[in-house]
Parts: structure tokens; sequence; C-alpha cells
């Protein structure tokens, strides 16, 4: 079964734009795994790193960075969406960008800026 995301989630990374549908985050030729319990969109980074992200639910989200899978929750955003999980912060800025950094000890939001990541 095909899950479908949330408005609230989709309106929190348009920046004011008008959101016309809900139906789907990516366009189908963006594949889901079979494994994956929900929406999902491959990104390529600037450093030419891919990234999975996996969205289970507005607060919730699985990155797969390589072979390392990366359990997150949702955060405090001025803007966008914000996540936040075993010192990584997954920003989104929109439905077709995003910004992976490391997080350092402590922090609950990068004090480094990031990599871009672009859906592909």
């Amino acid at each position: 079964m095909k899950r479908t995301l949330p408005a609230l989630l989709l309106l929190a990374g348009c920046d004011g734009a008008t959101v016309t549908s809900t139906s789907n985050m990516v366009d189908s030729a963006t594949p889901v795994a079979a494994t994956d319990a929900g929406q999902g969109a491959n990104f390529v980074c600037a450093d030419g790193r891919t990234v999975r992200a996996v969205f289970l639910d507005p607060e919730t989200l699985t990155l797969h960075i390589g072979s390392d899978t990366i359990a997150m929750h949702g955060a405090t955003a001025a803007s966008g969406a914000r996540y936040i999980g075993e010192g990584w912060q997954w920003w989104t800025k929109g439905l077709q960008q995003a910004s992976l950094t490391r997080l350092k000890p402590g922090e609950e939001i990068a004090s480094a800026n990031g990599v871009e990541c672009k859906v592909r």
C-alpha cells in the first residue's frame, strides 16, 4: 500500500508557497523500496554522497547514508522541516532540496554549515 504525506509535512517545507497536491512528495520516477514503511526520496549531495530519506510520519524519518541507517525525529525550525538524530541534522527546504549536517557533541541545532542535497 502506498502512503501519502500529510499536508502538514508538505506545508512545513514550502516557505509560504501554495500547495496544490498532497498526494505524492516525489514523482513516480523516484522508486520507493519495498522495505520502506513510508514515502521516500533519493537525494544526491554536493559532496557526491547519496541519501535516501524515508518519511515515516510528519515527525519521524529514516535517513539511509551509504550503509548507515539513521533514525530521526522532528525538531523546531524557523522555516522548512528539520530533523535530528544520532548526531545528524537533516533540514529540508521545500520538496526538492535539503541540507545534511553532522552535529557537534551536545548540539541540537548545527553550528556548522551542512552539505546541500537535491532530489535526483
